[in-house]
């Protein structure tokens, strides 16, 4: 079974952004195995400690790179995209072995979606889109924001009708990108 791999870009207990990776493991459904990745021990991205390569950082390599897909969720802060999945594509749009040009994630399948203010995102999201394409991913549909509105009040994140349909088609895209890329 293929599988998919999640980059959630909020630790907070509660995320929003937790709450919409759930929604997108819903929405994949028994299609391929969903599994989070977690990358909150990766150090900041410094070439005087990339080799010999952290453990945490080659221990994520190992993961993104044995993933037939991933799908990144994050939020927004302050109109861009939160410095823990920056690093972490930083980190992965370096060589997996000295020397090599070989890294983890380029040509990899990927999406984005995030859940933020009025904007679901919007600049997130865009800043994302950006460095992936840049490192080489192969972004296989056009990120997803969800606004957060009355959420901010609850806690909950309410995932409309027509946030739920844009989600299964970036699921329907990213699962055929995968089989593509299998070719």
């Amino acid at each position: 079974m293929d599988k998919i791999t999640l980059v959630v870009g909020s630790t907070r207990t509660g995320s929003f952004n937790q709450q919409l990776a759930d929604v997108v493991r819903e929405t994949v459904g028994d299609r391929a195995a969903v599994a989070q990745l977690d990358y909150t021990d990766v150090p900041f991205m410094n070439q005087d400690i990339e080799w010999p390569t952290p453990d945490a950082v080659a221990r994520v390599r190992g993961e993104l790179a044995a993933t037939d897909g991933i799908w990144i969720v994050t939020p927004e802060y302050n109109g861009l995209m939160p410095a823990l999945v920056k690093n972490l594509l930083d980190w992965m749009s370096r060589p997996m072995l000295e020397g090599s040009a070989v890294t983890a994630v380029a040509g990899k399948p990927v999406v984005m979606s995030g859940a933020g203010g009025r904007q679901a995102a919007a600049g997130s999201l865009a800043e994302c889109r950006r460095l992936c394409e840049s490192i080489k991913m192969d972004v296989a549909a056009d990120p997803v924001g969800v606004a957060i509105g009355k959420g901010y009040g609850t806690g909950v994140l309410e995932v409309s009708d027509d946030d739920r349909t844009r989600l299964a088609a970036q699921a329907d895209a990213l699962l055929a990108a995968m089989e593509g890329a299998g070719d």
